[in-house]
């Protein structure tokens, strides 16, 4: 039994004999025995023959499945090679690494998981998802930009499970703010909101240019290419500073109907969509900067705390290091 971030997970043990016996093997059922509507199963696609695992090695392509009170869903087509010593494959869309090792037990080698930072991820998820559903989005009209350091702007957002006209709603809202303050893109809990929305337009002016909207987007691939550019933020008037960030994104996401699609983001655009993806993970721009371009913004900084501070009655949740 193995434990993580709440979960105690079982791994049925299979020996490599065992393994090479069959044509097909089910190798395993790992169960998430915290609850017993989720379980994640891996399932060989190809035949091993007795040959290839005694030359060390079974290779083929693995689907991992989730178990919910909705059925079985698919998390992703994984790539596994396996063989005598450390056993390991990658789940393709994202390269997270997922890992098995061999354990001597009993006389005979067994597999035995390897966490590795991938599958610990996928715990995580499976813990918030049992214990924090998310249900239709909630928001008070009328929405405004809450500024640093407000601490809704550093809360976890949860993902968007629910896709109805209330989340239709918000969008237009925000798409409305976002215009009246003149930006580019919007985050939801820039408005208060802790979901996993974001939405921008590359040209910053209502019926020019492209508006985009996607929910729970995930960053799957950056170019090695990187450039600073001078980058502001309506949760921080008035302040710019030069901000390191990749060239291009693959990014993987959602829109407001809950369909899936993929889009990549060169240039200007993968700019907007990292700062507001930051967003939704808690990061905010300054986070991004050296020690010299924070300098440059200290003194804005300080006055927001101290904004914070006069407005609220409460001390400023975070303050930047003044030294």
């Amino acid at each position: 039994m193995y434990t993580y971030a709440g979960l105690s997970v079982r791994p049925w043990v299979i020996s490599q004999t065992a393994v090479a016996s069959t044509s097909v093997t089910r190798l395993s059922k790992w169960a998430a025995m915290s609850s017993p509507l989720f379980s994640a199963g891996f399932l060989p696609t190809h035949s091993a023959s007795r040959k290839s695992c005694r030359q060390g090695g079974i290779s083929g392509n693995f689907e991992w499945e989730r178990r919910g009170n909705s059925g079985i869903k698919r998390v992703g087509l994984l790539r596994a090679k396996l063989g005598r010593g450390n056993f390991g494959w990658i789940r393709k869309q994202n390269g997270l690494g997922l890992g098995l090792q061999t354990q001597v037990k009993d006389g005979r080698d067994s597999l035995v998981p390897s966490a590795r930072r991938g599958f610990l991820t996928e715990l995580q998820s499976l813990r918030e998802e049992t214990e924090n559903p998310s249900g239709p989005v909630e928001f008070e009209s009328p929405l405004g930009v809450i500024l640093y350091p407000d601490p809704r702007l550093r809360k976890k957002n949860k993902k968007i499970s629910v896709f109805d006209e209330r989340l239709q709603e918000l969008v237009t809202e925000m798409f409305d703010v976002m215009y009246k303050t003149d930006g580019v893109g919007l985050s939801a809990p820039q408005v208060g909101v802790n979901v996993q929305l974001m939405l921008y337009n590359p040209e910053g002016e209502r019926g020019k240019g492209q508006e985009y909207v996607l929910v729970n987007p995930k960053i799957v691939k950056y170019s090695k290419q990187r450039d600073i550019f001078r980058e502001g933020c309506l949760s921080f008037p008035e302040l710019e500073a030069d901000v390191e960030r990749p060239l291009n994104v693959r990014v993987e996401a959602q829109d407001v109907k809950g369909k899936k699609f993929a889009i990549s983001l060169k240039g200007w655009q993968a700019r907007i969509f990292q700062h507001e993806y930051d967003h939704l993970e808690g990061i905010l721009f300054h986070d991004r900067m050296t020690t010299e371009a924070v300098s440059t913004i200290l003194p804005g900084l300080v006055q927001l705390e101290e904004a914070y501070e006069k407005a609220s009655g409460l001390p400023a949740p975070e303050k930047v290091n003044r030294v």
